[in-house]
């Protein structure tokens, strides 16, 4: 199976860079062998939108990593499937052109794969510095649902 994890966010807006900072430990954990899966990629995004399509095309099983809006509490983790994301668009990412909107856009003319979960976590702040404390703490959960959802078969 080819399991693709891209993380998104702008590392100088604080709680914006959440998912960079998710995969740069996934990625550890996975050189240092403290996670059993294989055949994983794993990718620092940015605020890409359409550039990142391509590391996706053909791929049986995506996830990425964001801050995102749900109107919850700050450090609140979801995870949800980009399609009720796209259909609904009740949760959003912060991009100008967010993953969510390329992805509508291409989905008719491109090979993308329809397992894409989103695991994303509610932000406090958006200003430049590092991430919030409140965010900080909720990493460890999002580590864990991303880990989950590449490794399962």
């Amino acid at each position: 199976m080819s399991r693709v994890v891209i993380g998104l966010g702008n590392e100088l807006l604080g709680d914006e860079g959440v998912g960079i900072e998710v995969v740069r430990i996934l990625k550890e954990k996975i050189k240092n062998k403290n996670i059993g899966c294989k055949d994983v990629e794993v990718y620092e995004g940015g605020v890409s939108g359409f550039t990142l399509l391509s590391l996706i095309e053909g791929k049986e099983k995506v996830v990425i990593v964001d801050a995102v809006i749900g109107n919850g509490r700050p450090g609140d983790v979801y995870r949800f499937r980009l399609s009720d994301a796209v259909e609904r668009s009740k949760i959003l990412s912060i991009h100008e052109l967010d993953f969510i909107k390329c992805y509508r856009l291409a989905k008719n003319f491109s090979d993308l794969p329809e397992n894409v979960v989103v695991v994303g976590i509610e932000p406090e702040k958006f200003e430049l510095g590092g991430l919030s404390s409140k965010v900080k703490e909720a990493i460890p959960k999002a580590l864990e649902l991303v880990i989950e959802e590449i490794c399962k078969d």
